[in-house]
């Protein structure tokens, strides 16, 4: 008997039904997130929420002022690492200039969104099962060989 409306949905389908529903309907969330569930997924909202609010206040702050954070590693040793111009980057995005913030830092403007990704995917993971997942290896690996050649491109190549 193939009988579809007994099967239990899976987690990610729970988890995005709850995420839809949480912000209209709290009923809907609570019949698919086990209590434990919602407060870990309070808290990645909680910490996702704040993290906007300081990035938001700082791009205010750099726009504004025309102040920004110097790069400890730049300020030492003349180099770019491979993490200086994300806040021009952020800038030329917020601005919608995407040739811009390319130019600022190529490495996170090619690589932040499957690095956000990743994050999202470990705080599913997190919120549903309780536990931290470790990045897959070669993936780490594959990030390290790509910021150590940008920032060797990029002080010395370019």
């Amino acid at each position: 008997m193939n009988d579809t409306k007994s099967k239990k949905p899976s987690a990610l389908g729970r988890f995005l039904f709850a995420a839809k529903n949480i912000t209209g309907n709290a009923e809907g969330a609570a019949r698919w997130l086990a209590a434990e569930q919602r407060t870990r997924a309070k808290v990645i909202f909680q910490r996702y929420a704040l993290l906007l609010a300081v990035g938001i206040a700082y791009l205010i702050f750099c726009r504004t002022t025309g102040l920004s954070l110097p790069c400890p590693f730049h300020a030492m040793t003349g180099l770019d690492c491979p993490g200086c111009g994300i806040t021009r980057l952020m800038l030329s995005l917020s601005e919608g200039d995407l040739t811009a913030a390319f130019h600022a830092n190529e490495a996170i403007f090619m690589l932040g969104p499957i690095l956000c990704i990743f994050l999202l995917r470990d705080d599913l993971h997190w919120i549903l099962h309780g536990e931290r997942k470790e990045p897959p290896r070669p993936f780490v690996f594959f990030l390290l060989i790509v910021f150590a050649a940008f920032t060797i491109w990029r002080n010395f190549l370019r």
